[in-house]
């Protein structure tokens, strides 16, 4: 497993708290798949205006080289 340099990995965080805010300054969970892409997964709890909890997750597949190939987030 080739760990991705810290460079890349603040690329990528650059590049997501650009795009979802939210997420900002929220350190990832980075994990690599069996196909030698890299998955980071950021996750944050929020209440709704109900105050009932709920969790946000963004996960964001990346590869070998550092360019995002797909960006899903939770509801």
């Amino acid at each position: 497993m080739a760990a991705f340099s810290k460079q890349k990995v603040q690329n990528v965080n650059q590049t997501v708290y650009q795009e979802y805010s939210d997420f900002k300054n929220i350190n990832p969970k980075v994990t690599e798949t069996s196909d030698g892409n890299t998955v980071f997964i950021y996750e944050k709890k929020e209440k709704t205006a109900d105050g009932i909890p709920i969790r946000l997750v963004l996960r964001v597949t990346v590869d070998a080289n550092g360019r995002i190939l797909k960006v899903s987030t939770s509801k």
